[in-house]
């Protein structure tokens, strides 16, 4: 009996010190930075009458492990390259109206760790707006509660806002496909097509394209990115007077062969439907490939040389 109660005793000393390690261990699950936060939705496509007043929001999380404080304002969006990589603040902007048409419920918030908040907004569109597409940003930056500073690092997030203004909008027919190309060689993966469209309209518009990739020998698409219900929400903007480079990719592409590549664009109203053969092949293959025929080349001429008497 004794015996029983001295590994008992054992036992529960066991599991008291199991729980002590685990509950007093440092963490090591949580690789969180000090300061980080989390916009949802990303952007919101929205359609507004003039005169109208609308009333809506986004969430910002802190994801981060400490504290912080935020505040949120507005910025025009607009684009300055085809890529769309690279944004210019024009506030003059006859699409960019809408910036100072957004009020926001308060201007500064606090967060802390693990915790979210809903930051509301209100559009008041003026009863007298030209009709058509107008776009700007909701942002939302950190700053440091003591010292006022930025934060340097994901120290800004913000909120497309797409919008049409009801009335006389240019649509189909506004719209241009200026390029459809499917380059014939690849060194290397991944297979790609790209296309260049140009918006001449009033509003935004959605560039719809799909990429089908066959083997040489079959009608059998052996990888396509063409969905049979597209939803047009999931593709690529054009803003109103701008030109836009887009391109798909089959990433898992091989290293070798030779396709038949098809891509298909649609673009306000327009269609346009490029095919073409295609080879995929490393350079050090090709050059493999010439140095065996100027070898043969090579022999055979010397083969065939005649003697000297």
């Amino acid at each position: 009996m004794k015996l029983l109660s001295k590994k008992l005793i054992k036992c529960l000393a066991f599991i008291f010190l199991g729980f002590f390690i685990l509950f007093n261990s440092p963490t090591l699950a949580t690789n969180k930075p000090e300061y980080s936060q989390l916009l949802t939705p990303t952007k919101q496509n929205l359609i507004l009458e003039p005169g109208e007043n609308f009333n809506g929001y986004f969430k910002i999380t802190n994801n981060g492990t400490k504290p912080f404080k935020f505040k949120v304002y507005t910025e025009s969006y607009q684009i300055s390259d085809e890529n769309y990589s690279a944004l210019k603040h024009d506030i003059d902007s006859k699409y960019s109206y809408i910036t100072n048409w957004v009020t926001f419920e308060k201007e500064v918030y606090f967060l802390q760790p693990n915790e979210a908040t809903r930051v509301n907004f209100t559009i008041n569109v003026p009863a007298s707006v030209p009709s058509g597409g107008q776009y700007t940003l909701l942002i939302s930056e950190m700053f440091n509660e003591d010292t006022g500073e930025i934060f340097q690092t994901i120290n800004r997030l913000g909120m497309n806002l797409y919008t049409k203004i009801s009335g006389e909008t240019h649509y189909d027919g506004y719209g241009e496909i200026l390029e459809n190309n499917i380059q014939p060689l690849f060194l290397k993966p991944p297979i790609s097509a790209s296309f260049l469209v140009k918006n001449n309209g009033n509003v935004h518009a959605h560039a719809i394209s799909s990429m089908t990739v066959y083997s040489l020998f079959s009608n059998k698409p052996v990888w396509t990115n063409a969905v049979n219900h597209p939803v047009t929400e999931d593709y690529p903007i054009v803003l109103p007077e701008t030109s836009r480079s887009i391109s798909n990719k089959w990433e898992s592409s091989p290293r070798l062969g030779i396709f038949k590549v098809i891509q298909k664009v649609e673009f306000m109203g327009e269609t346009d439907i490029k095919e073409k053969l295609i080879l995929i092949c490393p350079l050090w293959f090709i050059l493999l490939i010439f140095a065996t025929i100027i070898s043969f080349t090579a022999h055979a001429v010397t083969k065939h040389r005649p003697k000297k008497q």
